[in-house]
């Protein structure tokens, strides 16, 4: 499953009257850049925001970035095993 993309979680916000500046204001020590930066990399207080002012969890809108219990999820390297390989050592060195 992949993640919900950054624009419809946008139009969904704005279709409800509200803002991602708004969404900062809400909540208490949250920046606006957090906010926007929880769109596209995990964030969680970000992330928690914009989830429940579209009452969703955090799960149903990032399922690439959070398990079904809220928790983080390992990040998986967006460079294949291939182009990591010419930096590995050869079995047996060290």
């Amino acid at each position: 499953m992949r993640n919900t993309h950054p624009e419809d979680i946008k139009a969904r916000i704005r279709k409800r009257g509200m803002t991602l500046s708004g969404l900062a204001r809400r909540a208490k020590d949250l920046s606006d850049s957090a906010v926007r930066k929880a769109l596209r990399q995990p964030v969680p207080r970000g992330n928690d925001a914009i989830a429940d002012f579209l009452g969703a969890t955090r799960h149903q809108l990032w399922p690439e970035w959070y398990g079904p219990d809220g928790g983080r999820l390992a990040m998986r390297s967006k460079r294949s095993n291939s182009a990591l390989g010419a930096h590995r050592q050869k079995a047996g060195a060290a």
